[in-house]
């Protein structure tokens, strides 16, 4: 009997996180569940046994190396991991740009440092961007330095490059989820030589406690909704759905790209400056 598909997904408590979870739970993976505070864990553990899915909670700060290190041993005892999803995250109201920087795309790049070593041949980790970083220019000296995504000294670098102004949280929280989409492309190499995949999805705006929040404190995200084709906000649903499409044999074909998920928000913004 074949061994049922273990998945880790982080940034579990969130609206993505557990719509994911419920997911991926209902196939029949074994489930690691990953997020700051074990409360918030034993919760959505407790949800999810309502729908007679069962899971493992784990707390890790994926900014923390220490932390990350933990994880990937525990991942590592109990044999190893199929699919990573990664949804922690900082939104702009939520922390100061170094923070955003550290948590969105460092994190990142950290998580799946840690745990590559750790992935099953046929694995795939699903990164989270944003359709934010395509609505800016991008910053030829900012990628740059974010080639070296595991430098200590990165975001000092980041903070004297002349051609930031200013770093302000939106603008942090843009270049991190491009970085997330630049450090998939150059990753795909890496990963195939392993048989492993990494790829990147970019939400538009979503309904999430997250998404609320920014709503509330950015006012500018109503008109950005009003222009979505789609004709409303994505749901965590949404966002889960693809996800399991990338993870199964249908996405197997798919890696070191990023697919948007945005209601066509995107292309209608494009369209306004064209």
């Amino acid at each position: 009997m074949s061994r049922p598909r273990r998945s880790l997904i982080t940034g579990a408590t969130g609206g993505m996180g557990l719509a994911c979870a419920r997911r991926l739970g209902a196939a029949g993976d074994s489930l690691i569940l990953v997020d700051l505070g074990q409360a918030q864990l034993d919760a959505l553990r407790a949800e999810l046994a309502g729908d007679a899915i069962s899971a493992q909670g784990l707390v890790c700060d994926v900014a923390s190396p220490d932390q990350l290190a933990k994880l990937a041993a525990v991942v590592g005892d109990g044999g190893g991991v199929d699919v990573i999803v990664n949804f922690a995250g900082l939104s702009p109201t939520m922390a100061d740009w170094r923070r955003i920087m550290d948590v969105n795309y460092v994190g990142t790049a950290r998580l799946l440092d840690a745990l590559e070593p750790q992935v099953r041949p046929g694995g795939v980790a699903v990164c989270i961007g944003s359709n934010s970083s395509y609505l800016l220019e991008g910053i030829p000296a900012v990628s740059e330095v974010l080639r070296d995504a595991l430098a200590p000294d990165l975001l000092d670098r980041l903070a004297v490059l002349d051609e930031v102004e200013e770093w302000s949280p939106a603008l942090a929280y843009a270049l991190s989820k491009r970085g997330v989409r630049e450090l998939v492309s150059r990753l795909a190499a890496p990963w195939g030589q392993r048989g492993a995949r990494v790829v990147s999805l970019s939400p538009g705006i979503t309904d999430t406690p997250m998404g609320r929040q920014e709503y509330e404190h950015q006012p500018a995200m109503h008109e950005m909704a009003k222009l979505t084709p789609a004709g409303r906000d994505g749901t965590p649903d949404d966002i889960a759905a693809v996800v399991e499409f990338l993870c199964s044999p249908e996405g197997a074909y798919i890696s070191g790209s990023d697919v948007l998920v945005d209601g066509g928000q995107t292309a209608a913004l494009g369209a306004l400056h064209r």
